[in-house]
């Protein structure tokens, strides 16, 4: 479908300076608007899965606007999909900054409560501890703010653990889940790490991300300037990641 409609119409392919709106998404709503909306949902995963797309906004866009269309299977297809094209925080913030953006309303109706709350709760507890300390925020959006519209209910401690992380800090986490072993007691040892990192020496932090796997992210700005830090982190980093901070030090 897409190998003969444009994805974007009418603008750069990437997101720059201007902002994706309606006008850039033509293609896509003429299909949508001609019965076609669970196709559209279906080249959007492949598109995205695939790594197909240059950038991943304007994905994240169409996948927006199915999600707001009117047509019952087209929606819940989008939402159905929200996992597979918005596998990190960032990708998720975006979509619910499309959303806003497209709603009549506040844009917080039942099925996008339903399919936000999943997008957490369908994580492992390490998991998702990982991508909310990774990725606090992105334009505009916390997990707090997300977590707090989404009315999310954890089912498992593991995971309420993380959200009372998010929402209250590491000591309401220590006040509730300290003592508690398995999946929480894992869970609680990394979110200690992080909290640890946050004030450790060069050489307690190079055993935090080598015993942890803590990231680039997780570290405090004023240790980034040390080469036994970075040679440390980068032994785990995937190499596309390299390749974008490598290109960022590079004259």
């Amino acid at each position: 479908m897409f190998r003969k409609v444009p994805l974007f119409e009418g603008g750069t392919y990437y997101i720059g300076e201007k902002k994706l709106g309606i006008e850039n998404a033509a293609a896509i709503i003429r299909l949508i608007s001609s019965g076609k909306g669970v196709d559209v949902v279906r080249e959007i995963v492949q598109f995205s899965v695939e790594g197909r797309a240059a950038k991943q906004d304007p994905i994240v866009f169409a996948l927006a606007l199915c999600a707001r269309d009117k047509d019952s299977a087209t929606k819940a297809a989008a939402y159905e999909a929200l996992n597979k094209v918005c596998r990190i925080p960032t990708h998720l913030f975006a979509f619910v900054e499309f959303c806003q953006s497209l709603s009549e309303g506040t844009g917080w109706g039942r099925a996008h409560r339903k399919a936000i709350q999943k997008w957490y709760s369908s994580k492992s507890p390490k998991a998702l501890a990982q991508a909310v300390t990774k990725y606090k925020q992105r334009n505009g959006w916390s997990h707090t703010d997300v977590l707090r519209l989404c009315h999310l209910k954890p089912e498992t401690d593991g995971i309420a653990c993380v959200c009372k992380y998010v929402m209250k800090g590491i000591e309401a986490c220590r006040a509730e889940f300290s003592g508690k072993d398995g999946v929480v007691a894992n869970t609680m040892e990394y979110l200690e790490a992080i909290e640890e990192a946050k004030t450790a020496s060069e050489p307690t932090l190079i055993y935090l991300i080598q015993h942890f796997k803590l990231v680039r992210e997780h570290i405090p700005t004023f240790h980034l300037n040390s080469t036994a830090i970075w040679a440390t982190i980068l032994e785990n980093m995937p190499m596309t990641a390299m390749i974008r901070i490598l290109a960022r030090c590079l004259p």
